[in-house]
């Protein structure tokens, strides 16, 4: 089923004259299915997204946000919203039947996450009188103690090694504004002219789309011949029921654990010609992080990880924390995870900072400015 274009949407004609719609259901409706294709310029020969080039599909990707954004349709006369799925259908829905999100600086699932790094400027630290250095190491071991009544849910903090930093603090909670009160408190504290921010990264966390849900799970469990019907399989999709609304909340409201060992690194995905990870289909995507998680697991006991996200929010787009009971596990993970190929062709990877859980009073004892 083919749709007019609006008079009042003139203006965009030339976008929707080279995509074409067929219809399946009734329309409209809330979740109407199309075909979406490209049909050439001048002639009457289509093309269905599946079959497009790499350059083509970003093309016309762009050409969707720009309908998805500005595009009335002549029936509903309301905004187009929807999505492409891994076949090349656009998932329609009309905005006016669906209910608003509301307004808020809280996600609607999981939490904001801000890791932060500081040095101290030594020479500053030399012009405080007695009293203010008293005070100020007092403010600033309260600043950052977990159990304060102003503390985010979770918050640890870290002797780092090297010269990047001297100390870091991970932080996370649903309100962002709350995160930052502790950071602004840092700074603004009788210690504060002495503390230097060196290195931030702002996410949130989140499930990962690779993460099976009980469906996918039960899925598996089809193709290892296993029915659905069968004792063994009900018996192993009520235990992975459980595992997974644990991993969902783990993911969301972590628990931070309190191995001595710690390390963060922000990352991307490659968007090279020979290997862009955002051109892939999900089920490669999926094969390749299988695979990368098959590895992780190997370190189950030694190794815990979070991943939070920073796309739309920060200039990296994952953030990585890991926590070991030893500091040679990170060492080992790290290498053997670098063999996966999720790893090796498609991650980028930036400033490593590694250390040591460490509470305030320690942090300063460590670097020689309370003793």
């Amino acid at each position: 089923m083919k749709q007019s274009t609006p008079s009042s949407r003139r203006g965009l004609r030339a976008w929707r004259s080279n995509i074409w719609f067929e219809c399946n259901g009734a329309w409209p409706s809330n979740h109407t299915r199309l075909t979406l294709g490209v049909r050439r310029e001048g002639g009457s020969s289509r093309k269905p997204f599946t079959c497009l080039s790499r350059q083509g599909r970003e093309e016309f990707l762009v050409r969707v946000i720009l309908l998805r954004i500005a595009l009335g349709w002549a029936r509903t006369g309301s905004l187009i919203d929807g999505w492409i799925d891994s076949r090349g259908w656009l998932m329609a829905s009309d905005n006016d039947a669906l209910p608003r999100p509301e307004v808020s600086l809280q996600p609607e699932e999981g939490w904001h996450c801000q890791h932060w790094f500081y040095r101290f400027d030594r020479m500053r630290l030399r012009t405080l009188a007695p009293g203010e250095y008293t005070d100020g190491c007092k403010d600033f071991c309260e600043t950052l103690d977990p159990r304060s009544p102003e503390a985010p849910m979770r918050l640890q903090t870290f002797v780092v090694m090297g010269h990047k930093a001297d100390f870091g603090v991970l932080m996370l909670d649903p309100d962002p504004l709350k995160l930052d009160r502790v950071h602004q408190r840092l700074l603004a504290g009788l210690l504060g002219p002495t503390v230097e921010p060196t290195w931030s990264f702002v996410s949130m966390t989140e499930v990962s789309e690779y993460l099976p849900t009980v469906g996918d799970y039960e899925k598996r469990l089809r193709e290892e011949g296993l029915s659905r019907e069968s004792p063994e399989s009900v018996q192993r999709t009520q235990r992975y029921a459980r595992q997974y609304e644990i991993m969902r909340r783990q993911r969301l409201q972590p628990d931070l654990p309190n191995w001595p060992a710690f390390c963060f690194y922000p990352m991307n995905k490659r968007r090279l010609p020979e290997a862009n990870w955002f051109l892939l289909d999900f089920e490669e995507r999926d094969r390749l992080m299988r695979e990368h998680g098959e590895t992780g697991l190997k370190f189950a006991g030694r190794v815990i990880q979070l991943v939070t996200v920073g796309i739309g929010l920060d200039d990296w787009e994952w953030g990585v924390t890991l926590w070991a009971r030893n500091p040679q596990f990170l060492k080992d993970i790290v290498y053997r995870m670098r063999f996966d190929e999720a790893s090796a062709r498609y991650a980028e990877f930036g400033p490593f900072y590694s250390g040591y859980q460490a509470t305030p009073q320690e942090i300063l004892s460590q670097c020689r400015v309370c003793r």
